[in-house]
């Protein structure tokens, strides 16, 4: 009776034994799938977030060199002028023109500009490819596979990011240099322009002409440096102009011979007499007594 007993008893244990292990097991599988797919999903939501932030980094990037190449149009456009109206023979030193012309041509590579004519340049603009957020996939297999799409688009932009910001250094620099070989041409000019002889006979005016468009030059305010350098060496044309006049009709004066020798008569730089014709010796300059006495 007492063994029996005691093979009923076994029994039941074994099926509960069995029953709490299939339970265990049970659980067990559920757990290890429920965790797999947590971490499917913690994959994606990761990928995810590096995307989103090397995209950001991408149209940052891309804004910043934008903005790069904004300036560098307008040194680029300042330059070309510079050297378009630039006399080399009104420069202290040639080669400044020189490293000007070379600085353009490194600032026109490095902001993909094109030159159409002095002043005038224009830029090739790049934007970045469009992009949209993906949604959140369905199951397990296939979050693991965008995840993994997402990283290696991720590294993808991470490079055009970089890239992009290399770029924009080099266009800045490429400005930078530019500018300050402008401002190098500029203060050539003002040397030559402070050392040359001015010609004696030329009129006082053009000589005050000169003389302030020479001073202009280290005046940023005055204008454009192309604008500075373009009215310095037209004052200088002025004064040779004028330094030309003189001598010629200083030469006809010497002459004393024809009607051509005849100058009108001026009194405190007001013209009196416009002589066309010679007039005797008796007449003198043909000046009356009242006209005299006027003055």
């Amino acid at each position: 009776m007492f063994m029996g007993a005691n093979r009923k008893d076994r029994a039941i244990a074994r099926r509960t034994f069995l029953g709490f292990a299939a339970v265990f097991t049970t659980a067990g599988v559920v757990g290890t799938i429920t965790t797999d797919n947590a971490k499917a999903r913690a994959a994606f939501d990761e990928a995810l977030a590096e995307w989103v932030a090397s995209g950001e980094a991408v149209d940052e990037s891309a804004s910043a060199f934008s903005a790069a190449q904004t300036d560098a149009i307008a040194a680029a456009a300042e330059a070309s002028t510079v050297i378009e109206v630039t006399n080399a023979e009104m420069l202290q030193d040639s080669a400044t023109l020189d490293a000007l012309r070379a600085s353009l041509d490194a600032l026109v590579a490095a902001g993909l500009l094109t030159i159409a004519a002095p002043g005038e340049v224009t830029a090739t603009t790049t934007a970045p490819d469009p992009r949209s957020t993906p949604d959140v996939p369905e199951g397990r297999e296939a979050q693991l596979a965008q995840a993994q799409s997402l990283t290696e688009d991720t590294a993808h932009l991470t490079e055009t990011a970089d890239t992009s910001e290399q770029s924009t250094s080099e266009l800045e620099a490429a400005t930078t240099a530019a500018l300050a070989d402008i401002d190098a041409v500029v203060a050539s000019a003002a040397a030559h322009g402070a050392a040359v002889e001015v010609p004696s006979l030329a009129s006082q005016e053009t000589k005050d002409a000169y003389a302030a468009a020479v001073a202009a030059l280290g005046d940023p305010a005055a204008g454009s440096a192309s604008q500075r350098i373009g009215a310095y060496q037209q004052s200088w044309t002025a004064v040779q102009d004028s330094q030309a006049a003189a001598e010629a009709a200083q030469a006809r004066g010497n002459s004393g011979g024809g009607d051509d020798g005849v100058q009108p008569t001026y009194i405190n730089g007001i013209l009196i007499v416009n002589k066309t014709y010679r007039l005797p010796s008796w007449y003198g300059n043909g000046l009356t007594g009242d006209t005299l006495a006027a003055f």
